[in-house]
């Protein structure tokens, strides 16, 4: 039967800065009742050896959350998350970190993997052909973290682009009528407006008809139909 194991993130606790307050803060959370905490580099970094003591020492167990081409400590810039869109660097990156977690005792390994300029094309698959045999020698689970930046920045891929389909068949030109402008009840068409506009050269009734809404061809549309 499936065991439920609760695990506490130290992402955001402020103790896990500081390795003179793991032991008190260790003690807390396992009288919490959570079976492991979840750590990244930063903070086993600081001071592995008491990192990894102070875990046994309460019963708790570690996940590791590694961040490929990252975890190191700029002193300029600080905490280094995410340094190249490089395939190689990613590689080279999430073989050093998952052996890193492994020495630790890591029972998962939570990655932060790639990048999210690579989308779903050959890097991603090239990525996740290599970790799955990185995962297979070490002998401990490791999963891949939706985030943002990342490979996996978004649970959802957008459908490719469908090609443009060929027309196929010839393309013919319909003629099609459309209404008059609406003319103003209070501005008839005359007589000497009409002869103006039109230089005296259709009939006077024509102009009427057309100002009392018959419909008249305007333009030439460009239609495409099936089977035109």
């Amino acid at each position: 039967m499936p065991t439920l194991r609760l695990a506490k993130t130290l992402w955001g606790v402020p103790e896990a800065d500081d390795p003179d307050l793991w032991d008190e803060l260790f003690a807390r959370i396992k009288a919490e009742g959570f079976d492991g905490v979840e750590a990244i580099t930063l903070t086993w970094r600081t001071d592995r050896d008491r990192f990894v003591s102070l875990l046994k020492k309460h019963g708790l167990q570690l996940i590791c959350q590694i961040h490929t081409s990252g975890g190191d400590l700029d002193p300029a810039t600080g905490y280094v998350y995410c340094s190249s869109n490089k395939l190689h660097d990613h590689l080279a990156s999430f073989v050093k970190l998952t052996a890193e977690a492994k020495a630790l005792g890591a029972v998962l390994i939570n990655s932060h993997s790639g990048h999210d300029s690579w989308g779903s094309g050959d890097k991603a698959v090239a990525f996740f052909k290599h970790a799955l045999l990185v995962e297979a020698q070490l002998g401990v689970p490791v999963v891949h973290e939706t985030h943002r930046q990342r490979l996996l920045y978004s649970p959802c891929e957008p459908p490719p682009t469908p090609e443009p389909r060929p027309l196929g068949r010839p393309v013919r030109l319909a003629a099609v009528s459309s209404p008059p402008e609406p003319r103003s009840a209070a501005a008839p068409l005359t007589a000497a407006a009409a002869r103006r506009r039109h230089r005296g050269r259709a009939p006077l009734e024509a102009r009427a008809r057309r100002a009392q809404g018959e419909r008249r061809p305007l333009a030439l549309v460009l239609r495409v139909r099936e089977g035109l």
